[in-house]
């Protein structure tokens, strides 16, 4: 958010490549109608797409619409697992 050209993970300094943006006034309480319309507006399919909030049934649930309804591989990553982007 400040412009870094860089970030420093376990003491080793890589390149920052990603683009971040901030979202205001998103509501916690958005249903999955609420989120499939808010994702239909992103113009580039994303290479990854993580489910991170909400009970497991609900999110496995947004997971096969949006492979359904987008083709997007969406994952629900489990505690602690790690993800190479």
């Amino acid at each position: 958010m400040e412009g870094a050209k860089e970030i420093k993970i376990y003491g080793k300094t890589y390149p920052f490549k990603m683009q971040i943006n901030q979202l205001e006034g998103l509501s916690a309480h958005g249903d999955q109608n609420d989120l499939l319309s808010w994702l239909s507006k992103i113009k580039n399919t994303p290479r990854h797409v993580f489910i991170v909030h909400g009970e497991k049934e609900q999110a496995e649930a947004l997971q096969k619409k949006l492979l359904e309804e987008k083709r997007w591989d969406a994952q629900l990553p489990y505690l602690n697992e790690v993800v190479e982007v």
